[in-house]
């Protein structure tokens, strides 16, 4: 009798052992199905990316071509992203003269994205700047440099939102950071070495837009 309550007592935790471990996987894979794609990739401007796609090419052949450091792949890829934008774009950028981007940040404008840009001093005098254009156009533009203190960050982000409006979030990856070396430049596109990397990563979007709102209030 002893042996039989002793097996019934063993088997009763067995049982709540494996019931216990299924509904912890099952949490854990709807966790794992509700959670936004994550996105962590880097892309690098090389010397030999001049000998393949201008910005001009059509899409069919960017796609096909064979160099990974193609420099029309990363404008494309940038113009995808604010492309995506349905809340807010942020960009902090020390040189803008890209009109295929600023087109992409236009339309964006166009489908109600609201859209705040930090740019240097030095943009204002250039006759390529696409700051301007923004300017003209409404797009809440703000300056910052002064003398010897440039702004010098080239950093984007897309739908990087805090408080409750971060639940409400519809991105497909929940808000998206653009980082790196390059200006939005001809020659950051075409002459340099340069490096540019997209994360969806939740704690160094949040440092950049702590980052960019500081700076945005401490100008005019």
């Amino acid at each position: 009798m002893r042996l039989e309550i002793t097996g019934i007592m063993k088997f009763g935790l067995l049982a709540s052992t494996l019931l216990v471990s299924t509904d912890l996987l099952i949490g854990w894979y709807l966790r794992q199905k509700n959670r936004s794609p994550r996105l962590n990739e880097v892309f690098f401007v090389m010397s030999n990316a001049l000998s393949c796609c201008p910005h001009t090419a059509k899409e069919d052949a960017i796609k096909k071509c064979p160099n990974p450091h193609c420099k029309a792949k990363l404008s494309r890829k940038i113009i995808e992203h604010i492309d995506s934008a349905k809340h807010l774009i942020c960009i902090a950028m020390y040189m803008f003269t890209m009109i295929h981007i600023s087109d992409a940040v236009m339309n964006a404008k166009r489908r109600g994205v609201n859209i705040r840009i930090i740019s240097d001093s030095s943009m204002i005098a250039s006759s390529n700047s696409q700051i301007n254009r923004f300017q003209k156009s409404g797009i809440n533009v703000r300056i910052a440099g002064d003398g010897d203190l440039y702004m010098h960050n080239k950093f984007c982000l897309i739908d990087v939102l805090s408080g409750e409006k971060s639940k409400e979030n519809t991105h497909p990856l929940n808000g998206v950071l653009i980082n790196g070396s390059m200006n939005w430049t001809a020659n950051g596109f075409d002459r340099n070495w340069e490096n540019i990397l997209f994360t969806s990563d939740e704690h160094l979007k949040s440092e950049y837009k702590q980052a960019f709102d500081y700076i945005w209030s401490r100008i005019e």
